[in-house]
């Protein structure tokens, strides 16, 4: 079944198909000036209601927010919130973190009104003066029901975030810098690709009973295809529109559209396009470092499907996740510093997950998500030294404009691997000589 499904999208598949229809570009040249007049209006939409709702932050009021984050700092405790508006608050309670409350994904009603914050400050987070907080009331939800099965918070925390996008535990975070893990445990294309499969092996055979009987002209794929695009918007509004699954989501409605359209699916215009049209809904995703990370790892997926070609299946999955983890790296360091050689880890832990993803998902399903628990708590306590090197500013210019010219050149794209690998072994040079330090 599964091996018809990528029979039919290989076919479908532009680069493998040549003088049909199916070869076309997506638009023309007139089209984009069009689509991009649109996207521009759109924005000047988003942006209007944006500014209204960010005036509206200048007076003193009272308003509703979720707690994403709470830390301590200088003996008082920092909460990171987000508004329904979609603001990002820092504000400071002079509580002692540990006299606090775990307040983390709680809704809380907060009086105060943002200190000094611009407009293009809003799009990022801005300082709120607290007057004033109280816990909202709540009721059960889906992230106490992962917490409940599991007797180690470390691992309920880990699941919570990898269904539903909760902020990882320091400790938890260093685990995952040290091995190159954020990608597998934040939710992105990466979920949603895997989510899809399952879904797709789930509904099939069940409508195939059905088509058999009632309708065997419809087609399978796009019927099917349809059906897991609504489950996957429906998973979309309950993650409360998580900028990296939000990106993917579009990228995957467009190439639906494409594919059934007969056009070009890998196409640096529709990512181009899909990227745009996220930013003219919400310009914050500007300043999102999930979004923009999600953005460039699909680019250089891209770019390996454009030029990398072998005749084994094993040496092309091996080669795209090796060429994938060295080339995000530049864009990687220039926000995150962190580097260890067992990052490496990343790779086949990025295999097993394909696996481990469904199984524990469908153990939360059925309440036994604590039964695998005894399989990860040894890893919990490796500790591992990371090196840090973040990535100058012309240094990553200098990178993504050769990043870009790959799209034309494939002798450029060489160069870019080369340059990916002399970088991977810098940071292993300064992680060995922080060593000897």
């Amino acid at each position: 079944m599964c091996k018809s499904f990528l029979r039919y999208y290989w076919l479908f598949e532009s680069r493998h198909v040549k003088d049909t229809r199916f070869s076309l570009d997506i638009f023309s040249k007139r089209d984009y000036i069009f689509v991009f007049l649109v996207l521009s209006c759109i924005l000047c939409i988003t942006l209007s209601l944006k500014y209204k709702n960010y005036l509206a932050l200048q007076d003193t009021k009272r308003i509703e927010a979720k707690v994403i984050l709470q830390y301590p700092k200088d003996n008082k405790t920092i909460f990171k919130l987000k508004t329904k508006d979609g603001f990002n608050l820092y504000t400071i309670e002079h509580t002692p973190f540990e006299s606090l409350k775990d307040l983390r994904n709680k809704d809380v009603q907060i009086l105060g009104k943002a200190n000094k914050c611009s407009f293009l400050d809003s799009f990022k987070s801005c300082f709120f003066i607290n007057m004033g907080m109280a816990v909202m009331p709540t009721s059960f939800g889906l992230l106490d029901l992962v917490y409940a099965q599991h007797k180690n918070s470390l691992l309920g925390n880990l699941h919570a975030a990898l269904f539903l996008g909760d902020s990882l535990d320091p400790a938890l975070r260093h685990l995952s810098n040290s091995l190159g893990l954020a990608h597998i445990i934040a939710i992105s294309g990466f979920h949603l690709g895997v989510l899809s499969l399952m879904l797709y092996i789930f509904f099939m055979p069940i409508y195939r009973i059905f088509q058999a009987r009632f309708y065997p002209h419809r087609n399978a794929y796009f019927d099917i295809g349809a059906l897991i695009l609504a489950c996957m918007g429906g998973y979309l509004v309950l993650l409360d529109f998580q900028p990296s699954f939000f990106r993917a989501f579009l990228m995957a409605s467009f190439a639906f559209f494409l594919l059934f359209s007969g056009l070009k699916i890998v196409s640096f215009y529709s990512l181009m396009l899909c990227a745009l049209f996220a930013l003219s809904l919400d310009l914050s995703l500007a300043f999102n470092i999930g979004f923009l990370l999600s953005v460039a790892g699909v680019f250089y997926i891209f770019l390996f499907i454009k030029y990398v070609k072998t005749k084994s299946a094993f040496l092309t999955l091996v080669l795209f996740n090796l060429l994938l983890f060295l080339q995000m790296m530049p864009v990687v360091h220039y926000f995150f510093p962190y580097f260890s050689p067992f990052q490496l880890v990343s790779i086949p832990v990025g295999l097993a997950f394909v696996l481990f993803f469904p199984l524990s998902l469908f153990l939360h399903l059925v309440g036994l998500g604590g039964s695998i628990d005894s399989l990860l708590l040894p890893f919990l306590d490796m500790k591992f030294f990371l090196s840090e090197f973040y990535t100058p500013l012309s240094l990553l210019l200098a990178y993504l404009a050769l990043s870009f010219i790959s799209i034309f050149y494939k002798n450029a794209y060489y160069i870019l691997c080369v340059f990916t690998i002399c970088f991977y072994s810098f940071n292993l040079w300064v992680y060995v000589k922080s060593l000897t330090l």
